[in-house]
């Protein structure tokens, strides 16, 4: 199963008043700090190389679970753009199911889904993005976000304390209305660790402006000097649903670029 990583991005600049001048100065400034941020998330979760084993588990609102297995693999390479394939173990129903994600220096994004009893790999288009993941709280999207300041504006909020650690609030949300009909909210808003860069939370507004859903990132740990979350949380406040992701192994290690080719996602 592939790995993915969990950041985002999204934020407006800021509405003009009297000085306008000043206020337009100071909003660029602002978004360049959001956007300076946003490479340091990219910096920490950099990696030659990730294999990951993850037990997932849907709880409905009514209490009921489902059990998922997955193992994620990715690579996030400062220049080289972030490549993730999450493949399924578990349950057979949906066992072999891929999803490969790569995204490009440019910030552009391609997302491949292979579904066995379809038996063909194919291209996910942007608008699909916004579509629940194998039933659970988690869409494509939220699986695949990445940094890209060409569809996105990113502007610091403010400082807040979670969880007992310092925290920075960056705002995530499309530039115009072209990147608005992509993603399935209006913002995001992340909460980053100061001093490791990591994410802690993040709140998904939907497109009413109503926050939608929480994630929270549990259990913070050191591998091979690099700070990881071996959980993460995704609670949907509307429905009352929520997922839980939890890593049970994971390894450090260069990976053989060609498991993230999609002419190889039908072979498992």
């Amino acid at each position: 199963m592939s790995p993915t990583p969990f950041c985002c991005s999204r934020v407006a600049l800021f509405s003009v008043t009297v000085l306008v001048f000043l206020l337009l100065q100071s909003s660029v400034l602002f978004a360049a700090d959001g956007l300076a941020l946003m490479a340091k998330v990219d910096e920490a979760m950099s990696s030659s190389g990730e294999e990951l084993a993850v037990q997932m588990t849907l709880k409905s609102a009514s209490g009921s679970t489902e059990q998922r297995a997955f193992r994620m693999w990715m690579a996030v390479e400062p220049g080289q753009g972030t490549r993730s394939l999450i493949r399924f173990q578990r349950p057979a129903s949906i066992a072999g199911t891929a999803l490969l994600s790569q995204r490009r220096t440019d910030g552009g994004q391609d997302n491949w889904l292979y579904v066995p009893a379809l038996s063909q790999v194919r291209r996910v288009a942007p608008t699909d993005r916004k579509q629940p993941f194998v039933q659970s709280e988690f869409t494509i999207e939220d699986l695949t976000v990445a940094r890209d300041p060409e569809r996105r504006v990113y502007s610091l909020l403010g400082e807040v304390q979670w969880n007992d650690r310092s925290c920075l609030q960056l705002e995530d949300r499309p530039k115009d209305a072209d990147a608005a009909r992509l993603s399935g909210y209006s913002r995001v808003v992340l909460y980053i660790d100061k001093e490791h860069h990591v994410v802690h939370r993040v709140d998904f507004y939907d497109p009413a402006g109503s926050l939608l859903k929480v994630l929270r990132a549990q259990k913070l740990v050191q591998v091979a000097g690099k700070w990881r979350f071996d959980v993460a949380v995704m609670s949907n406040l509307q429905t009352g649903a929520s997922t839980v992701m939890q890593v049970t192994s994971r390894t450090l290690r260069e990976l053989d670029p060609s498991i993230f080719s999609p002419s190889r996602l039908d072979s498992w």
